[in-house]
């Protein structure tokens, strides 16, 4: 008899399973969320990249435009960062030769205050600060598209990705200022993101961030006001509970109260500042009719510039664009596109249509500067389409994503772009081309940047008929930090050039500074008469321009033809009594007239206001020196030298 098996009904123990062999056998379940999710923030980062790196060649550009008065020349901002408070409760442009206090914008003065202290008078951490919150705005603008249309991630990507190589944009990032444009709207996504959140979670944490968020918005640019409107009528579109529509709106209506609040207690909202023509050819219409059919036809040209950016270009001031009647075909195609669009978008807006949505949304971010609606400072400028748009970027996602390849399958989500492009290869092809192009055409553009003279040269050939471009190029073709890195041969070219810039522009615009600028070269080029001639002419239009009245007095002056320079000295100083410079040349008129009591009475007027100015002290001594009081005399020029002055 067999014995059999001796280890029958024992077991074997357990072998024991390394850590190494768990992590490498045993893998995690991913949900469909978590897939969704990774998803998202990789789709929103490919964005982010590439907008920062079709913009990175920017950090390298200089200040152009409005950046001088804004940062380079502006006495708080270059304080740096202990300017802040003062930042905060004063206008816009205080700190800056212009005059404006209708204006509150310290986000973006605050920017610049802190690149300031971490790199005085350097334009590349500003630059850099400009392409990182583009390149932000590019990751939050898909990741919020995403959580508002939820049906699948083509649409969203398409029309993130469509926005963030617009060509059009290319005025906004390059331009350092141009982070107010950029804040308001980064402040505004990220706004709409965490209302997202909120819906979904119930969090008033979220809530609270989203209304700071709109807050910080709407204190980067006033434009922001309009984007309000847009909460209620995306929550609408999602099919949000009236009662969290109704909250929503009023936390943010509360919040745009309170920003009004803030402005109006510390800017002048009083009178308004004076536009010209120039600025606005609206003004130049001859009737309501003329202006609102130009209105209409400026944003017919607008359209054209989204479906094809070129030329672009910085200016668009009088003559080169004009004005039209009711009966131009140029108006009548812009009302025609732009009636049927809103026609379709109140139709469809019940079926939550997301066209109907994108364009009533182009229409709310355009509200303020279309001047269909309210009359604004200019009547054409790329940078207000910033906003809108996306309103353009989501239309035409809808419709790529609507007719071409069109997906059968109806209620399933598109989790994975990836599979959704590779099953719609030509939807991928006609977006891969799109964004090429757009791409293409914005690197070519930002080079256009890179100085005020590279801008203005691209100016003078693209618009050629605004009087604006060749004002501007005059003025830095001229001045002595340009003019100095060229021989003197060379310097006689380019001024001689820069006073026939001025007269062109004159030819097509009366612009007073013109006359002042050119009035400015004649004198650096040595011609005392011709630069006398075009300050008075300037003065002829403009009595009361502070520059153009005190250049007149003096070249006057170097004419020795001091009666009609004592005059002139005089009004300025009726008109603007803190002006030192137009005391000092009063005195120097009457002494060198041989009035030297009145030269003694404005000299002693100067040291009030400046005790430090030397030469005054110097002129008032020779002057007591010629009475005989040599002991006051010695006093004065005992000071003069003290301050620096050498005899």
């Amino acid at each position: 008899m067999s014995k059999g098996n001796t280890n029958k009904g024992k077991q074997n123990p357990p072998q024991k399973v390394t850590k190494r062999e768990r992590e490498r056998t045993v893998k995690p379940l991913v949900s469909n969320e978590e897939t969704h999710r990774r998803n998202i923030r990789l789709y929103g980062l490919i964005i982010a990249i590439i907008g920062f790196a079709i913009y990175i060649q920017s950090v390298n550009y200089g200040f152009t435009l409005d950046d001088r008065t804004v940062i380079v020349e502006n006495k708080i901002t270059t304080q740096g960062v202990s300017a802040l408070g003062t930042i905060f409760t004063t206008p816009y442009m205080y700190g800056s030769v212009l005059p404006d206090d209708k204006i509150y914008r310290p986000i973006s003065k605050a920017i610049f205050a802190l690149c300031w202290t971490l790199s005085p008078g350097k334009p590349f951490l500003m630059h850099l600060f400009n392409v990182l919150f583009y390149a932000l705005t590019g990751f939050f603008l898909f990741v919020t598209l995403a959580k508002y249309m939820t049906n699948n991630l083509a649409v969203p990507f398409m029309a993130s990705l469509f926005y963030i190589v617009h060509p059009l944009h290319t005025e906004v990032v390059d331009s350092i200022k141009s982070m107010d444009e950029i804040c308001t709207f980064l402040f505004f996504i990220l706004s709409l993101n965490f209302v997202a959140t909120y819906l979904k979670n119930k969090s008033m944490m979220s809530l609270m961030l989203a209304a700071i968020c709109f807050m910080v918005s709407f204190l980067s640019k006033e434009s922001g006001v309009a984007l309000v409107v847009v909460f209620p009528l995306l929550l609408y579109f999602v099919k949000t509970k009236t009662s969290e529509i109704v909250k929503v709106t009023v936390v943010m209506v509360l919040m745009t109260l309170i920003v009004f609040g803030i402005r109006t207690a510390i800017v002048h909202l009083a009178g308004t500042n004076p536009i010209s023509p120039g600025d606005n050819i609206l003004l130049s219409a001859d009737s309501f009719l003329t202006r609102e059919a130009t209105a209409i036809y400026l944003a017919g040209l607008y359209l054209k510039l989204l479906i094809f950016p070129h030329p672009l270009v910085f200016d668009y001031a009088t003559k080169q664009l004009e004005l039209v009647t009711l009966g131009d075909w140029r108006f009548l195609i812009s009302l025609v596109i732009y009636g049927g669009a809103l026609v379709y978008a109140i139709i469809r807006i019940k079926q939550r249509d997301w066209i109907s949505f994108a364009i009533l949304f182009f229409f709310i971010s355009f509200a303020v500067t279309s001047n269909v609606i309210i009359f604004g400072g200019t009547h054409f400028a790329e940078r207000f389409m910033y906003a809108p748009s996306l309103g353009f970027c989501i239309i035409i996602a809808e419709l790529l994503h609507r007719f071409v390849n069109k997906v059968t399958e109806k209620g399933k989500q598109t989790w994975s772009l990836k599979t959704l492009m590779t099953s719609r290869p030509m939807l991928r092809n006609i977006v891969v081309v799109i964004t090429l192009l757009f791409a293409a055409k914005t690197i070519a553009q930002n080079p256009v940047w890179t100085d005020n003279i590279s801008l203005f040269e691209n100016g003078i050939k693209v618009s050629p008929l605004s009087y604006r471009t060749h004002v501007a190029l005059a003025e830095d073709l001229s001045k002595e930090a340009y003019l100095k890195q060229f021989p003197k041969d060379e310097q006689k070219k380019i001024l001689a050039r820069a006073a026939n810039e001025e007269k062109i522009c004159l030819s097509i615009y009366n612009d007073v500074i013109a006359y002042n600028y050119l009035g400015n070269i004649y004198f650096l080029q040595g011609n005392i008469d011709s630069a006398l001639y075009y300050f008075k002419m300037g003065m002829s239009f403009a009595p009361n321009n502070k520059d153009l009245s005190f250049n007149t007095a003096l070249m006057l002056n170097r004419l020795k033809r001091y009666d009609e320079a004592i005059p002139v000295l005089n009004h300025v100083v009726q008109v603007f009594p803190d002006y030192t410079e137009a005391y000092y040349n009063l005195a120097l008129a009457y002494t060198n007239k041989g009035d030297f009591d009145n030269g003694l009475k404005y000299f002693t007027k100067v040291i009030e206001m400046d005790p430090k100015r030397a030469e005054a002290f110097y002129y008032s001594g020779k002057i007591v020196e010629s009475r005989g009081d040599k002991e006051r005399a010695n006093t004065f020029f005992a000071k003069a030298m003290e301050l620096g002055y050498k005899f």
